[in-house]
């Protein structure tokens, strides 16, 4: 079935369980976001859940200390949306032979840059080698380090989520037992009145 039933969605006495299925009804049906968003208010207010509360607070922050400088920096530069330099490729392109004073002189300035160019590179390959000796080691221990706490976490969280199941299940076995004592009396009373 797709869409919503124009009839849930109306009805403020409608308590929902799960979020309902929306298709272009949403910015069709006249005042129908604004239902919805005041549902989900609601939800999040019976879970005890602000609007603004980030979904992993209850997680510890990253840490950028165990990043090398270049990659922190780096980092910084994309966390403050700034663009990255332009790539220039005037390098890459072949001489222009021309057998002139200038023609010779711009080919030499281009072998030039190009030499640079393979310098650099060839820096930034053996920096990243000594980064990778140096960090290496230390960052793939932070890293499991990390990652077992996490799995730590997600295991007490699966955890507290099957006791909470289990509860439910012994609850609603209960209820059921009681209920189903109750109707073999009530079936027993009919039987023999």
């Amino acid at each position: 079935k797709k869409g919503v039933c124009e009839r849930d969605v109306m009805t403020p006495s409608t308590s929902i369980q799960a979020l309902p299925y929306l298709d272009s009804e949403l910015t069709t049906v006249d005042g129908l976001k604004r239902r919805v968003e005041a549902k989900i208010a609601n939800e999040m207010e019976q879970m005890g859940v602000s609007r603004v509360q980030h979904y992993l607070g209850h997680r510890p922050s990253l840490s950028m200390d165990w990043m090398p400088p270049m990659a922190k920096a780096e980092w910084e530069r994309v966390v403050a949306g700034r663009p990255m330099e332009p790539f220039t490729t005037a390098v890459r392109e072949p001489p222009v032979l021309e057998y002139t004073v200038d023609g010779r002189v711009a080919n030499a300035d281009n072998v030039q840059a190009q030499v640079a160019r393979l310098i650099t590179d060839e820096m930034n390959k053996l920096e990243n080698l000594e980064m990778q000796v140096v960090y290496g080691p230390r960052d793939w221990k932070l890293c499991n380090e990390r990652l077992e706490r996490e799995v730590e976490h997600v295991e007490k969280e699966a955890k507290r989520a099957r006791d909470e199941l289990m509860e439910v299940h012994l609850r609603r076995k209960k209820s059921q037992l009681s209920v189903g004592a109750e109707c073999f009396a009530l079936e027993q009373q009919a039987r023999f009145n």
